[in-house]
């Protein structure tokens, strides 16, 4: 491997916006995900439903900075389609994922039918007058028999300052109207016991307003225990629920 090719490797992440320095002129040498376990836990159980479901063309409606779109770098089996209003977060998805197709807007931009549209926490984003007319517009973007995937935070994980509302599953229920709409609910999965003992913990002992500590070999041990005790739960534990629907042939 030549000097080139070390660099280029690099650029997996952009790694000189690592320090940065804040309002009052602070010089910070790292950044954390606090909820990082939580997030790629989930992250990588939505991309097995994704798969499983077997779509050829898919519309990730709201996808942010392309996140989940980037576990899927090597698929090559699917074509992918993400949107997103905000101009920023587009950026970065396109940066991130060079191959792939963004567009910054609204679903009202895409005259296209898909296998599978996701909405992977976005709901809460939306004000209550409009969830019905995202929903809609969601699945008019279906091909027919395909699949609406949508992830919302659970009433269990406290209330974001950015979100409208958290979610149980009578409440998903009256907002998406699967009936009302011509979807079948395939399944309802609660994930994520947010509130387990040994994971906070040791998420407060690691990162903290005072210091983070990441060692590696505790790092692998905790993530195994997540994925293993913590990926699937019930009601009363879940911090998310992910509902597949089915469009009606």
């Amino acid at each position: 491997m030549n000097r080139q090719q070390i660099q280029n490797q690099q650029y997996n992440f952009p790694y000189h916006y690592i320090p940065f320095c804040d309002s009052s002129q602070h010089v910070w040498r790292w950044r954390s995900l606090r909820w990082g376990f939580e997030y790629w836990c989930c992250m990588m159980h939505i991309r097995q439903r994704i798969l499983e479901t077997g779509a050829e063309s898919w519309l990730d409606a709201g996808c942010g900075d392309g996140r989940l779109i980037s576990l899927f770098a090597e698929e090559k089996n699917i074509a992918v389609t993400g949107i997103d209003p905000c101009s920023d977060a587009v950026k970065y998805a396109r940066a991130f994922n060079s191959d792939k197709n963004f567009i910054c807007g609204n679903l009202d931009a895409i005259d296209e039918r898909f296998d599978l549209v996701t909405a992977i926490e976005v709901l809460e984003h939306i004000e209550d007058s409009e969830v019905e007319n995202f929903i809609a517009a969601a699945v008019s973007r279906l091909n027919s028999a395909g699949r609406l995937l949508i992830g919302v935070p659970a009433v269990n994980k406290p209330l974001s300052a950015k979100h409208y509302r958290h979610y149980d599953e009578k409440l998903l229920l009256e907002h998406i109207k699967p009936q009302k709409i011509g979807l079948q609910t395939e399944q309802i999965e609660f994930l994520f016991a947010g509130n387990d003992f040994l994971y906070r913990v040791y998420t407060s002992l690691t990162d903290n307003r005072l210091w983070f500590i990441g060692i590696r070999f505790f790092e692998r041990l905790i993530w195994r225990y997540t994925w293993k005790n913590l990926r699937k739960t019930t009601p009363d534990k879940a911090f998310h629920l992910l509902i597949t629907l089915k469009k009606a042939d």
